[in-house]
């Protein structure tokens, strides 16, 4: 027991390093080996939070359906075994990785709002911090600037006090995409730039694309920042982003007078059609829709 049990927990850290350099397939079996020894040995917690991580990854690469099914699970280990924590921890990877995306977006905000005081009170510093990124996209996403910017800001202080560096893209990227939203353009194009640079320096790389996408609405290189933001994204990003990328520079390219920029323009909401109809997601999420139309779809039933 005592062996599986330290075997159990090496492929938990192995699996969510492999996480973080984004070997997705090797980060998959690891939680599923590492799950089903916790599973054999009944060692419940330590099932659910790996339970947690897997919907995770299978949220970040966009199969919804077998998200939510091992992400419901955890949730209700860790209600049988009364972890407060746990559920906290669970409840942001529902909502974050899920409903964020899935929706109904007022279901991410109830999970969210609940887990937040739960993660403060345990010092869970990195959670918290993704606690209040998500809710600041929420405000954000509904035009609730204000509400948006206190998140948001909270979060970067956050990751500036507790040396958070691979929460600190996100923070920067949601600032820059407020900054943009409300017409500042030269902040948004300096923390832009910070989210890049943050990356650069090891922070989480899934928010390049994005950041180019910002900087590619104020350049007067336009089509650069669009060739670098699906470049960045195809290397590293969540499925669902992917394809938001590819939706936001195929309809700029799509306007372009010269015929191959507007073949590929095409191509691109072409190919983002066919990543959301991958996802399990409705055919009436049309590739050429605002990107931000992509998010808040129920899944296809199986």
């Amino acid at each position: 027991g005592g062996d599986k049990h330290r075997v159990s927990n090496c492929l938990s850290n192995i699996a969510n390093t492999l996480y973080y350099l984004g070997d997705w397939e090797r980060a998959h079996a690891a939680f599923r080996e590492s799950i089903a020894i916790d599973r054999e040995i009944g060692k419940r917690a330590g099932l659910a939070y790996g339970l947690s991580d897997l919907g995770t990854l299978y949220c970040h690469q966009g199969d919804y359906s077998a998200g939510l099914a091992v992400l419901e699970e955890a949730g209700v280990i860790f209600e049988e075994i009364g972890d407060e924590s746990g559920s906290a921890y669970g409840e942001l990877a529902l909502g974050r990785g899920y409903y964020l995306d899935v929706g109904p977006e007022q279901e991410a905000e109830r999970l969210l709002r609940r887990a937040l005081p739960v993660l403060r009170a345990g010092e869970s510093h990195e959670q918290e911090a993704e606690a209040l990124l998500t809710l600041g996209r929420l405000h954000l996403q509904r035009g609730e600037t204000e509400r948006a910017r206190r998140n948001l800001e909270q979060a970067r202080a956050l990751c500036q006090e507790h040396n958070l560096y691979w929460q600190w893209p996100e923070a920067t990227l949601r600032l820059a995409e407020l900054a943009l939203a409300q017409g500042d353009a030269a902040n948004a194009r300096e923390l832009a730039g910070q989210t890049l640079e943050g990356i650069a320096h090891g922070g989480c790389p899934d928010f390049g694309g994005a950041a180019h996408l910002v900087l590619a609405q104020l350049a007067d290189q336009s089509l650069r920042h669009y060739a670098s933001a699906v470049d960045s994204a195809r290397q590293r990003s969540r499925r669902i982003d992917l394809a938001r990328t590819l939706v936001q520079a195929g309809r700029y390219l799509r306007e372009r007078a010269e015929a191959e920029m507007r073949a590929q323009g095409r191509a691109y909401l072409v190919e983002a059609q066919a990543i959301v109809e991958g996802m399990g997601l409705p055919p009436d999420a049309q590739s050429d829709q605002d990107p931000g139309e992509l998010s808040g779809a129920t899944p296809a039933s199986s």
